[in-house]
């Protein structure tokens, strides 16, 4: 089996309400995604609270995925 490294992909209107909230980017995609919010952002926005001295908070999340198509190359 291969995996590959993809940008991590969370729900686009939480990441707008993180946005117009004031958090950058990154970091608000790093917080939808661990804290596995799905219907609000305030599992997101506690979780930048505990996490906000993280030294690569702001970085692009790269997660993990099977990558069926390169079985067949």
């Amino acid at each position: 089996m291969s995996y590959i490294q993809v940008p991590a992909e969370v729900d686009e209107n939480l990441l707008k309400e993180m946005e117009e909230m004031g958090f950058p980017r990154n970091r608000a995609i790093r917080a939808i995604w661990h804290s596995k919010a799905t219907t609000s952002v305030e599992a997101a926005v506690n979780w930048i609270v505990d996490h906000e001295a993280d030294p690569d908070i702001d970085e692009p999340l790269m997660v993990t995925k099977v990558c069926f198509l390169c079985l067949y190359k």
